[in-house]
């Protein structure tokens, strides 16, 4: 990802203005945050240290943002919240995969975004204390870590290389809205699947012992089915084609890439 965009300015215009609050300055300590019984503190800072939204900050920081945060769970379909829900938060995605998607005047919704481990969502409505516009739901079985807002705004305050990051991931919120224009834009829906499978092994695979792509997600294929706007049936015919020549396999925690060329070629196909 990381292509250039208009949002840089806005971003970087928006960040000032938050910072500049007075409330803000008057922040100096954050009280610790009241759990409810089914959350369950990190343990150590792992949970965060691989987060974008904290790449290249100090430990003592991160550890500062542990200590105050906490893990909640989803199962695949539930919401972690609602369009018009108070962000008080960051929330960054340990595991799973969580949609981000806006309601229409018709009834139905335009999807906005995917967004998958170590990424964090919901960052312009944190920052700015507002409402979400936009409701997150989760693709598959998800956990995610919150840190409360203040403490993460008071911090940019002092450290620069923290406040870059957020306006990376300000920036990488509109690549997943061109991520998502891609895959719909693709064609055929071996294409569209191509291109999927494509993004989700640049953003969150690595190569295993056995060569292949490795990417730790696991999707329904219900779930696939609505990211390519396409019928189940056709993406299990697909898939099943696609594991029958060993372009792609089902693994305990996700799935295997073996032949990265070959799906370049159907995605490049159209």
């Amino acid at each position: 990802m990381g292509r250039a965009s208009p949002a840089r300015g806005e971003g970087a215009a928006r960040l000032v203005s938050v910072l500049s609050l007075s409330w803000l300055h008057a922040a100096l300590y954050v009280a610790p945050v009241q759990h409810e019984d089914t959350a369950v503190r990190p343990l150590s800072t792992k949970s965060l240290r691989g987060a974008l939204l904290f790449r290249g900050v100090s430990d003592a920081l991160v550890a500062a943002f542990q200590a105050q945060a906490y893990i909640e769970k989803f199962c695949e379909g539930e919401s972690l919240w609602r369009a018009g829900d108070l962000a008080t938060r960051f929330t960054v995605i340990t595991r799973g995969l969580v949609q981000i998607q806006r309601g229409t005047p018709n009834g139905d919704y335009a999807i906005l975004g995917v967004f998958g481990p170590n990424e964090s969502i919901g960052d312009g409505a944190a920052i700015e204390r507002l409402a979400y516009p936009a409701s997150a739901w989760a693709l598959s079985d998800v956990q995610v870590a919150r840190i409360p807002a203040e403490l993460v705004l008071h911090a940019m305050q002092r450290d620069e290389r923290l406040m870059r990051c957020v306006h990376a991931a300000l920036v990488r919120h509109a690549d997943a809205l061109a991520a998502k224009i891609d895959i719909v834009s693709a064609g055929s829906v071996p294409a569209r699947l191509a291109v999927l499978h494509l993004q989700l092994a640049e953003r969150f695979g690595d190569e295993n012992d056995a060569q292949a792509t490795f990417v730790p997600l696991s999707l329904s294929r219900s779930t696939l089915s609505r990211l390519v706007s396409a019928r189940v049936e056709t993406v299990i015919r697909v898939l099943s084609s696609w594991q029958r020549s060993k372009l792609l396999r089902s693994v305990d925690g996700g799935f295997e890439i073996p032949d990265l060329e070959g799906l370049r070629a159907i995605a490049s196909e159209g």
